[in-house]
């Protein structure tokens, strides 16, 4: 999933819901809206545009 915009209807989405939605949890957070959410989905790889930080993924591969 890509995040491009910051308008509240996507950065108030339910996290935890949105993870178990997803097959294989990525984000890429383009606006840095979740960075302090993360707690909500622990297996989820993030990655935050300009804010390398935060980023964080699991060292194996995503096959699909």
């Amino acid at each position: 999933l890509c995040l491009l915009t910051e308008w509240p209807e996507f950065a108030e989405v339910d996290l935890t819901q949105l993870c178990r939605t997803m097959k294989t949890p990525i984000l890429f957070d383009g606006r840095n809206v979740f960075g302090d959410r993360l707690g909500d989905c622990p297996d989820i790889r993030y990655y935050s545009v300009g804010r390398p930080h935060l980023n964080r993924y699991a060292a194996a591969s995503v096959t699909g």
